[in-house]
C-alpha cells in the first residue's frame, strides 16, 4: 500500500483540552519529517516480534495528519488526522485496545478498516513527555482480531512507548547541546576583537541573529528613583536603532528587576501585562529577560529579548542571556575604571599645564626685576665713577681704530694704562698682545668682549668693565664706553672707547667710609645714630622708603619705625647683638609714615674713630618688601608644587593601581580554571600590596580550603602549605577568615596582636610556627558573588614599615570583587561543561542501553538474555566477572544461567542454590536490594563461610543487583572488579537501568516462550478439535444413513415381514448410537464445567462388572472375542456411583473389544492392592503407540483421526473414564508394550473401611401402563416431534390435543383444561421456560397447577436445572424412552 487514502472520514473523536501545547511540544521534538532512524525502526520491528503482529508504528500527530517516524509492515509514511486511528489515543494516558475494530466501534467506517489494510486489531500506548503531553502513540495493527489483550501485554507495550519517549529526549538533548554550543562559539567569536561601544552593539546584533528574535536590548536603569529604563544598545529586525527611555511600571521588566534573576515569558506576555506600552505598540508575543549588577550587588540594568511569535528556543535563550549579562557588567566596570583613569589623567595634565604657565610668568616677572636692578646699579655704578673723576681728577684713557679695525689712536692715559704703544693690529690680536681680560683678571676676552671692537660693530658701548694686566707693570681696572663714527651720509668711519682708571676706587670702596655724597646716592635708607640710637643723619633713599623727611626723622629713636608692642624688644635686640658682636643684620618689620608696613633689611654697625673708640652707628636699611613678596610667591609656587608633585604622585599610585588591576583582570580572565588563575592574582599581590597573599575557598563540608598562597621567600610558601595539610580549618572555628565567611564582612588589623595568634592556633606548635611568621598587619575580604560566599582572601605584611589603613579597604575589596566573579564565572562554565559531560555520559549511556534494549530484541530465550547481560555489563562497567541468575519457577532456588571471569571448576558447586542460602546474590534477591561495591575483605567478613571463596578470585570489589520487575524479584547478577570501586548515584543509576532492561528482557522471552508454547497447544488443539469435528460429523452422519435409508424403504412398504423386522432393528441400533454419542459429548460438558454429580452409595465392583460384561457380551461375541475374568472375592466395597462406575467399565470392555481383532481375547481383572480396589483390563490387540501413549486420555484425542482410520468413535470414552475415576478418589494408568502387542488399563479406587448395605436395582417387568381418560396437551414447534409424542400416548389411551406454538398453547390450556402439559424449550417468539411461567401464573382453576413436564433436546444438567426453576415438574431429554415418558406421566398421576 503506497498512497495515502484520500476520503477522510468524519469521526466523533475530540480535540484533547492541551492541543496547543501539545502541538507546541512535538514541534519542540523537530522530529517530523525527518527520515527514518534505526533506533525507531528496531523498536517496531520488537513489537511486532514480540506481540505478533504483522503492524507496528510510532505515529506522530499533528494538526492535520498523522505521521509515521518508523512504520513496520505499512508502506506508507502519513494519513490525514481525521483517518488516523492513532489519534483516539490522545485522549487517554493509558494503553488503548480495540479488539475487533468491525465489532460495534466508530472506527468500523474508517478507510483502513474497511478498505486496505483491512486492519481489525488495534493497540496503542501513548507517547507522554516528562510533563505530560501526549504526542502520539507506538500502536500495533493486525487484519485479525484478537480475542485478548493481557495486563503484562500492556504494560511491555508501554515500555516500548517509554523507550521511543527516551530516544526522542536524547535527540532533543543532543540537539540543544550542539544548538548552545553553535550559539556561544558564534556570538563568542563576533565579540572578542571589539570592545568599548562597538560591543554593546555586535552583542544584541550576534544575539538577535542567533536566537532569531525580532528585538533585543541593553538597558540601564535611569532617574534618581530607579523607575526607568534607558537602553544602551538595541537591535531591531537585525538593525542597530536610537536608544530610547522606557518607564518600568506594568512592565516585566520590572518584574525581572525585582526578582533579581532571569525571567522567561515565552508566549502571551502581552496577556500578563497588559498595561505594558511598548508590549502592545511592538506586538510582542515572547519576552526574556537577566539582570547585571554592580560591584555592590545594585541591579544596573538588564539584557533581554523580545519576538513577535512565541519563543521556541527558551533553554538557548536563558543560557546565551546569563552568559553575556556577565560580561555586560564586566565590560561596564572595566568602562567606568578607564573613565576614571582618564578623567584622573587628564585633571593631572591640565593641572600640570597650568602650573608650568604661572611658572613661567613668575620667572618672567623675576627676570625683569633682575634686569631692573642691573640697569639702576650701571647707572649707579656710571654716576659713581664720574662722580670719582670729578673728585680725583683722573683722565681718563682714550683708544680708536678705523672703519678696518687697526688701532689708530692711544692716548697718554691709555699708554700708561697698557704700557705698550699702539700698534697697527687686527682685532684677533687686540687681547692677546694688550693683555686684556674680563673684570674677573683671570678671563682673558674674546674679540667680542673687547669694547672697542664692540663699538666698531655699531654697538654703542657703555662703561664696559676690563682688566689690564701686562707683563710688566701694574695690573688696571679700567671701565670703558665708546661707539662708531660716521659720516654725514652713515658711512662708519671709526671707533673710540673713552677707559677710566677706577683701579683706586675699586680699591678704596673697600677702606674708605662712604662720603656723604655717596650715601646720599644710596638706594637704600641709611642714617646715622649716636650710641644711645637716636638719628643724627637721614640718608639715601630713607624718605623714599619711610616716607618721612629729615627733618621730621631726625633726632628720634630709630625704633619709632617699628610696631608699637615691638618696639623695646627690637630695640634691645640690636644693641645686645652690636655689644657682642660689634654689628647686627636682620629683618625687622617697619611701617612707614603713612602706615602702611613694609619689609626693612636692616645692617647695623659701630663706627669708631682712628683709636677704636665708637663714635656713632651706622644703619643701612634695605627695602626688601618685592623681595619678601617674590620670596612670598616662590614660597606659594613651592607649596603648589608640592601639592602637583603629591597630586602627581597620587595620580601614579592611581595608575598604577588601575595597571595592578588591570593586571588582576587579565589573569582572572586568561584561564577558567579558577585554582590556576587565583594563584596567579596571588603572585601579582605580593610584593605589590602585600607580603603574603592567602586565597581560601568554603567547601560544601563546611571546611576551609586553600588554594593558592604567594611570597617572596619560596620556602615559606611551603611552610603555608604545610602548615594548611597539618592544621585544617572549618567556618566554625575562631580564626579571623573563619569569622569573615560566616558574617560576610571585611576585617582589618593594622596591628596583628599576640592575642589574634593565640586564638587562631590549635596548638602551642601552631602558635610557635605563626610567631616566627612574624605578621604585622592584615586585611582579610570575602569573596562574594551573586549574594552567596565562596572563600576569603587574605593581604598580610611581614615588614615594620608597611601597615594597612582604611585607605587600602577599597582595593582590597575590589581585588576580591574580581576574585569571586571569576570564580562564580568558571564555576558557572564548569557546570555548564558538566551539565554537557552529563549529557554526553547519558546520551553514551542512553546509547548503550539501546544497544542493550535491541540486542534483547533480538533474544528470544533467557539464556541469550544472560549472554547479552553478561557481556555487555561487564564491558560498561569495566567488571572482570560476570553471572547471572534466575529463579526457578517455585521461586526457592537461583539456577545459573551465565557466567564470565572465572574457572568452571570455580562455579561448578554453585550451577544452583537455594534462595535462603547466606549469599549475597541470594541476599540480594530475596530482599529486593542491591549491594553497592563492597571490598572482599569487608564481604568475607559478613559472609565468613565465604571467606575461603573470596581468597580464590583475584577481585577487590563486588556488586550484587537484583532483577526486579513490577516489585517481583527474577533474578539477580553479580559482578566483580580486580579494582576498587567508588560507585557514584549516576552510575548505581546506569547499573540498575541495566538490571531492569534485563529483568524486563528476560521476563518477554518467558512471555515469549510461554507464547509460543501456547499457541503450540492452541494450534494442536484447533488441530485436535478440527480433526474431532471431523470425526463427530464422521459418527454423527454414519447412522444416520441406515436410519434414513431403511426409513424409505419401510415407506415403500416393499419389504417383507422379516426384512421390516431387520430394518427396524437397524433403525433402532443407529438411533440408540447416536443417542450414546450425545450422552457422550454431554458427559464431557459436565465433566468440562465441573458440575457432573454422582449419586454415591456403597457399590459392589463384582456386580458393576457383571453388568458391563452383559452390556458388551453381544459385540464379543460377533467378533468372536472371548472374554475373561478374573474376580477376586470379597475385595470390598467401595463409595461410588453404580451407574457412572459401570460406565467405566462398559467403556473400557468396548474400547478393548473395538481394537481386538477376530478371534481375539480380553481379560478382566478384579482384585485387592495395597488397601485399594484394583480392575485391570488387557487385551492382544492393535495396541498403542508409545508416542500418543501419554495423550490417551486426552479429550478428542485419537491415535488415527484420520479419514482411513479403521476404528469409529470420538476419542471421548478414555478421557470419560480418567474423570470418573477421579471423581471417585482412584487414578486410571494405560500401558502398551507397543504396536500389535494389546494394551492394559489399570484402575483403582479406594475401598470403603466399613462395609454398607447396597441397593440392588429392582426392576419391574415391562407392563402396559394405562392412560385411559387422561387429557394431555403437548406444545411443540416440531411436527415430526410433536405428532410421535402425540402418537405414543394416544397409543396408551390418552386424550391427546397438540399445539405448534406457546401462544396457541395458552389459548388451548383454558379450552381443553388438560391433565399433563408437555411442552418443549426451544421454541419461537416464547420459549418454554417463558411458557411455563405464564402457565403458572394462572389461577388454578384455569390451569395454574396444571402437571407441566419440559420434553426438550436441551439435555444438560443446567437445562434440567433452569427447567424445574421455570416451573416444570420434570425434565425429559430426547430422544425419549417412550416407555420412560408413560411411566413419568404416571408417577406425577399416581402422586
Amino acid at each position: 500500500m503506497s498512497e495515502t487514502p484520500s476520503k477522510p472520514i468524519v469521526t466523533t473523536t475530540s480535540l484533547p483540552a492541551n492541543e496547543v501545547e501539545r502541538l507546541e511540544a512535538l514541534r519542540r521534538y523537530n522530529i517530523l519529517d525527518t527520515p527514518p532512524e534505526a533506533a525507531f525502526d528496531r523498536i517496531t520491528s520488537l513489537a511486532a516480534r514480540l506481540f505478533n503482529v504483522p503492524m507496528a508504528l510510532v505515529s506522530l500527530i499533528d494538526e492535520s495528519r498523522g505521521w509515521f517516524k518508523s512504520a513496520y509492515g505499512l508502506d506508507m509514511r502519513e494519513v490525514q488526522r481525521d483517518a488516523s486511528i492513532c489519534s483516539l489515543g490522545l485522549l487517554s494516558k493509558e494503553v488503548v485496545v480495540i479488539l475487533d475494530i468491525k465489532q460495534n466501534h466508530p472506527l468500523a467506517s474508517n478507510p483502513l478498516v474497511h478498505n486496505k489494510p483491512d486492519l481489525r486489531f488495534y493497540a496503542g500506548a501513548p507517547l507522554l513527555t516528562p510533563d505530560g503531553l501526549n504526542l502520539g502513540t507506538v500502536c500495533l495493527l493486525d487484519t485479525q482480531p484478537r480475542d485478548a489483550f493481557t495486563n503484562e501485554q500492556k504494560v511491555l507495550l508501554a515500555d516500548l512507548a517509554a523507550m521511543v519517549m527516551d530516544e526522542l529526549e536524547l535527540r532533543l538533548a543532543t540537539h540543544k547541546i550542539a544548538q548552545i554550543d553553535a550559539a556561544l562559539l558564534e556570538v563568542s567569536g563576533g565579540l572578542c576583537a571589539v570592545t568599548g561601544e562597538a560591543f554593546f552593539f555586535a552583542l544584541v546584533q550576534y544575539v538577535s541573529k542567533v536566537l532569531e528574535v525580532d528585538y533585543t536590548y541593553i538597558g540601564l536603569v535611569d532617574g534618581d528613583d530607579r523607575q526607568a529604563i534607558r537602553t544602551m544598545a538595541t537591535c531591531a529586525k537585525g538593525q542597530i536603532i536610537d536608544n530610547f527611555r522606557y518607564l518600568l511600571d506594568n512592565t516585566p521588566c520590572q518584574e525581572v528587576l525585582r526578582q533579581r534573576k532571569l525571567c522567561c515569558y515565552p508566549n502571551r506576555v502581552r496577556a500578563l501585562f497588559p498595561n505594558a506600552p511598548f508590549l502592545e505598540r511592538f506586538k510582542i508575543e515572547s519576552y526574556v529577560a537577566v539582570p547585571f549588577f554592580d560591584t555592590t550587588g545594585l541591579p544596573l540594568g538588564l539584557l533581554g529579548v523580545m519576538d513577535t511569535k512565541p519563543l521556541t528556543n527558551v533553554q538557548l535563550a536563558e543560557f546565551l542571556l546569563s552568559i553575556f549579562a556577565l560580561r555586560i557588567a564586566a565590560e561596564l566596570e572595566q568602562q567606568q575604571t578607564e573613565a576614571v583613569r582618564q578623567q584622573a589623567q587628564y585633571e593631572l595634565q591640565r593641572l600640570v599645564e597650568q602650573r608650568t604657565a604661572e611658572l613661567s610668568q613668575a620667572n618672567e616677572l623675576l627676570y625683569l626685576e633682575i634686569a631692573e636692578r642691573q640697569q639702576a646699579e650701571a647707572a649707579l655704578e656710571k654716576e659713581q665713577e664720574l662722580l670719582r673723576v670729578l673728585l680725583d681728577n683722573v683722565q681718563a684713557g682714550i683708544v680708536a681704530c678705523n672703519a678696518q679695525g687697526i688701532l689708530t689712536l692711544f692716548n697718554r692715559a691709555a699708554r700708561e694704562f697698557h704700557g705698550l704703544p699702539e700698534q697697527p693690529l687686527p682685532p684677533e690680536q687686540w687681547a692677546q698682545y694688550y693683555d686684556l681680560y674680563l673684570p674677573d683678571g683671570k678671563t682673558r676676552m674674546s674679540k667680542n668682549e673687547i669694547p672697542l671692537f664692540r663699538a666698531l660693530q655699531g654697538e654703542i658701548v657703555e662703561n664696559v668693565e676690563m682688566v689690564i694686566a701686562p707683563k710688566q707693570g701694574k695690573v688696571k681696572t679700567l671701565l670703558a664706553s665708546g661707539q662708531a663714527i660716521w659720516d654725514s651720509q652713515g658711512k662708519k668711519l671709526a671707533a673710540v672707547v673713552v677707559m677710566h682708571d677706577i683701579t683706586e676706587r675699586k680699591l678704596a670702596e673697600a677702606e674708605l667710609l662712604i662720603s656723604d655724597v655717596a650715601l646720599r646716592q644710596m638706594p637704600d635708607a641709611v642714617f646715622l645714630t649716636d650710641l644711645e640710637g637716636k638719628i643724627q643723619r637721614w640718608l639715601g633713599n630713607a624718605e623714599q622708603i619711610f616716607g618721612y623727611t629729615a627733618k621730621e626723622a631726625i633726632a628720634k629713636p630709630m625704633n619709632f619705625l617699628y610696631p608699637s608692642d615691638m618696639k623695646t624688644a627690637i630695640m634691645a635686640k640690636i644693641m645686645q647683638s652690636i655689644q657682642a658682636t660689634g654689628e647686627f643684620c636682620g629683618e625687622i618689620p617697619c611701617f612707614r609714615k603713612d602706615g602702611s608696613p613694609v619689609h626693612i633689611e636692616t645692617t647695623a654697625k659701630t663706627v669708631s674713630d682712628k683709636a677704636g673708640n665708637p663714635i656713632f652707628l651706622i644703619c643701612i636699611n634695605k627695602d626688601i618688601s618685592e623681595r619678601k613678596q617674590a620670596e612670598a610667591e616662590r614660597a606659594q609656587l613651592m607649596r603648589q608644587q608640592v601639592q602637583e608633585q603629591t597630586a602627581r604622585k597620587e595620580a601614579e599610585a592611581d595608575q598604577q593601581r588601575s595597571a595592578f588591576l588591570a593586571e588582576i583582570s587579565t589573569a582572572l580572565a586568561s584561564s577558567l580554571d579558577y585554582q590556576l588563575t587565583l594563584a596567579s592574582v596571588a603572585n601579582l599581590v605580593v610584593p605589590f600590596f602585600a607580603d603574603w597573599c592567602v586565597i581560601d575557598l568554603l567547601e560544601d563540608n563546611q571546611f576551609i580550603h586553600q588554594v593558592a598562597v604567594a611570597h617572596r621567600d619560596r620556602t615559606k610558601v611551603e611552610l603555608a602549605w604545610a602548615i594548611n595539610q597539618q592544621y585544617p580549618r572549618q567556618i566554625d572555628a575562631s580564626q579571623a577568615v573563619a569569622r569573615v565567611l560566616r558574617t560576610g564582612k571585611t576585617e582589618i588589623a593594622a596591628e596583628i596582636p599576640d592575642a589574634a595568634l593565640v586564638v587562631a592556633a590549635q596548638d602551642a606548635e601552631h602558635l610557635g610556627i605563626l610567631r616566627q611568621l612574624r605578621l604585622k598587619s592584615g586585611i582579610i575580604s570575602p569573596l562574594i558573588a551573586r549574594g552567596q560566599i565562596l572563600g576569603a582572601i587574605s593581604f598580610i605584611t611581614d615588614q615594620n614599615h608597611r601597615r594597612y589603613t582604611q585607605a587600602d579597604l577599597a582595593l582590597a575589596e575590589d581585588i576580591a570583587h574580581r576574585a569571586a566573579i571569576a570564580i562564580d564565572n568558571a564555576r558557572l562554565y564548569l557546570e555548564a561543561q558538566q551539565s554537557q559531560k552529563a549529557a554526553t555520559r547519558s546520551a553514551e549511556r542512553i546509547t548503550l542501553l539501546q544497544s542493550v534494549t535491541a540486542a534483547f530484541s533480538e533474544s528470544l530465550t533467557p539464556l541469550q538474555v544472560a549472554d547479552v547481560i553478561v557481556d555487555r555489563g561487564i564491558m560498561a562497567l569495566g567488571a572482570n566477572f560476570g553471572m547471572i541468575a534466575l529463579l526457578n519457577d517455585t521461586g526457592t532456588e537461583l539456577e545459573v544461567l551465565r557466567t564470565v571471569g572465572c574457572e568452571p571448576d570455580q562455579i561448578n558447586a554453585w550451577q544452583r542454590f537455594s534462595l535462603n542460602e547466606p549469599v549475597p546474590l541470594a541476599e540480594a534477591v530475596r530482599t529486593g536490594q542491591p549491594i553497592w561495591a563492597e571490598p572482599s575483605q569487608t564481604r568475607a567478613i559478613r559472609y565468613p563461610h565465604l571467606s575461603q571463596q573470596y581468597k580464590e578470585y583475584n577481585f577487590d570489589a563486588w556488586i550484587s543487583i537484583p532483577l526486579m520487575v513490577e516489585g517481583r524479584a527474577v533474578g539477580g547478577m553479580s559482578f566483580g572488579f580486580i579494582e576498587p570501586q567508588q560507585l557514584d548515584e549516576e552510575q548505581q543509576v546506569f547499573i540498575l537501568s541495566l538490571a531492569q532492561q534485563c529483568a524486563q528482557a528476560i521476563v518477554r522471552t518467558r512471555l515469549y516462550e510461554a507464547e509460543r508454547t501456547a499457541r503450540s497447544a492452541a494450534e494442536t488443539a484447533n488441530r485436535v478439535k478440527d480433526e474431532f469435528l471431523a470425526v463427530l460429523s464422521h459418527e454423527l452422519r454414519t447412522p444416520l444413513n441406515p436410519i434414513l435409508g431403511w426409513s424409505r424403504l419401510l415407506q415403500s412398504q416393499k419389504l417383507d415381514s422379516a426384512k421390516t423386522t431387520e430394518a427396524l432393528k437397524t433403525i433402532e441400533r443407529n438411533a440408540k448410537l447416536q443417542a450414546q454419542l450425545i450422552e457422550d459429548l454431554l458427559d464431557v460438558s459436565r465433566i468440562l464445567q465441573g458440575k457432573l454429580n454422582l449419586d454415591v452409595t456403597p457399590v459392589d465392583l463384582t456386580l458393576i462388572i457383571s453388568d458391563a460384561m452383559a452390556t458388551v457380551r453381544l459385540a464379543a461375541e460377533a467378533k468372536s472375542i472371548k472374554i475373561q475374568t478374573m474376580l477376586q472375592p470379597n475385595v470390598g466395597q467401595i463409595a461410588g456411583d453404580a451407574n457412572r462406575l459401570q460406565q467405566v467399565v462398559w467403556n473400557l470392555l468396548t474400547n478393548a473389544i473395538k481394537f481386538t481383532p477376530s478371534s481375539g481375547q480380553v481379560e478382566i481383572k478384579l482384585e485387592q492392592c495395597q488397601g485399594l480396589a484394583q480392575i485391570t483390563v488387557s487385551d492382544n490387540g492393535k495396541g498403542i503407540p508409545s508416542q500418543f501413549l501419554p495423550y490417551v486420555f486426552d479429550y478428542f484425542r485419537q491415535a488415527d483421526s484420520t479419514t482411513t482410520r479403521k476404528f469409529g468413535g470420538l476419542g471421548l470414552g478414555l478421557a470419560i473414564v480418567r474423570r470418573l475415576v477421579e471423581l471417585h478418589g482412584g487414578t486410571v494408568e494405560a500401558q502398551s508394550p507397543g504396536e500389535g502387542l494389546g494394551a492394559t488399563f489399570v484402575v483403582k479406587l479406594p475401598l470403603m473401611l466399613t462395609q454398607g448395605t447396597i441397593n440392588q436395582d429392582v426392576r419391574q417387568t415391562e407392563q402396559t401402563l394405562d392412560l385411559s381418560g387422561i387429557k394431555i396437551l403437548i406444545v411443540d414447534d416440531d411436527t415430526d416431534s410433536r405428532e410421535f409424542v402425540a402418537f405414543v400416548l394416544e397409543h396408551s389411551g390418552a386424550n391427546v390435543m397438540m399445539a405448534d406454538s406457546a401462544m396457541a398453547g395458552l389459548k388451548m390450556l383454558g379450552d381443553f383444561q388438560p391433565d399433563v402439559l408437555l411442552s418443549d424449550i426451544g421454541m419461537p417468539q416464547i420459549d418454554g421456560y417463558m411458557f411455563v411461567q405464564q402457565v403458572r401464573n394462572l389461577p388454578p382453576e384455569q390451569g395454574g397447577n396444571i402437571i407441566a413436564i419440559a420434553l426438550t433436546a436441551y439435555a444438560g444438567e443446567m437445562n434440567e436445572k433452569q427447567a424445574i426453576a421455570a416451573g416444570f415438574h420434570c425434565h425429559i431429554s430426547k430422544p425419549m424412552e417412550p416407555e420412560e415418558l408413560i411411566e413419568t406421566i404416571a408417577k406425577f398421576l399416581k402422586n
